[in-house]
This record gives C-alpha cells, structure tokens and sequence, in this order.
C-alpha cells in the first residue's frame, strides 16, 4: 500500500530511568529506522510520528524537538511530515492540563520547572514543527482536553497546519464518560 508501520519500545520509569533518557531511546530507535530505510525501502523524509498518552507525548517530542538534543550513536537524518497525538500530555508543567501529578514526578525525576518545560511538546512549537492531528476526549480525568486545546492554540499561533478532534464526553480512551452526552 506504500506505508511501512513500526512500533518502536523505549526504557520506563519503572526500570530506573527518566524523561530524558525515555525521549533518547525513542529518537535512537527512529535512527536506527532511518539508518537502515534503504534496506527497509522506506522513505526516511515521511516519516509520521503517532502516539496515545505517553506514547502521544513522545511521538510530539520526536516530531517538534531537534534531534541533536538527544544525541546518539547513529546519526542519520530524518523527517518528520506529520504527528497524530491522542490523549496526549503536552504541558508537563501546568497542573491544570492533567491528573498525572505523581506520575509527572517520577518521569521528570522531580519537579524542576525547568525540566518540566523541556518535556513539554508545547515549549518547542515553532512554524518549523510538522502537520499535527490532536484528539482528546472531553470527560478525560487523566489527561484533560485542555492539554490538546491549549498545544492546538499554540500551533495555530505559528501558522502549523493542524487540526483538534474532541471526543464529547469521551474518557482517555475515548469511551463515553457522561451518560447525559
């Protein structure tokens, strides 16, 4: 059909690592992609990042950060056309975004504001960053849809071509949350 799909696996938390080290794990496993794409026989310059909750994340991160930030063995460029991010957390740093209170301090390795704002895809939004496809479920108590809806502002601020779908009354799953919906 033209498309390849890999689902790449990264480090967690629970194995002793953190935030900075997750997000390198996934830009080395995408160059390993892009080192190998001619043996693979895929196009290394389209690629498309797609995530749901930390996997929204980091698919936002890969797509919106330089991936010098995180260097690695391999070094081989690639490009990101386009991000979907589902449910994603997009600003670690603002509490009223998400219910991940706990889960955010364990990532971050604490709460240092300034890390916060480097694990956020929002602090890296510039006219540069590829199409983006938010969708967020309006009833989500984990990660709210204002998460979405504010990142959506942003990119629409810069001119990026994107778009936000709103689930209502969906959950993080998108599963109905309100009855009255």
């Amino acid at each position: 059909e033209g498309f390849a799909v890999v689902a790449i696996d990264y480090r967690v938390v629970k194995e002793g690592v953190v935030w900075d080290e997750i997000v390198g794990d996934c830009f080395d496993a995408v160059r390993y992609i892009s080192h190998f794409a001619d043996t693979l026989e895929i196009d290394k310059k389209k690629f498309v990042m797609s995530g749901h909750s930390a996997g929204g994340h980091l698919a936002l991160m890969l797509s919106y950060v330089d991936e010098k930030a995180f260097p690695g063995e391999l070094s081989d460029n690639f490009e990101v056309k386009a991000v979907l991010a589902m449910s994603a957390p997009t600003i670690l740093f603002d509490n009223s975004t998400h219910n991940l209170h706990s889960s955010v301090e364990d990532f971050l390795g604490g709460l240092d504001k300034e890390i916060m704002r480097k694990a956020s895809p929002i602090t890296y939004v510039s006219q540069d960053v590829p199409a983006t496809l938010l969708i967020a479920g309006t009833s989500d108590n984990l990660v709210f849809s204002s998460s979405s809806e504010k990142l959506y502002e942003k990119l629409l601020e810069y001119g990026v071509d994107t778009e936000l779908i709103l689930s209502v009354g969906g959950g993080h799953c998108y599963e109905k949350m309100d009855e009255t919906i």
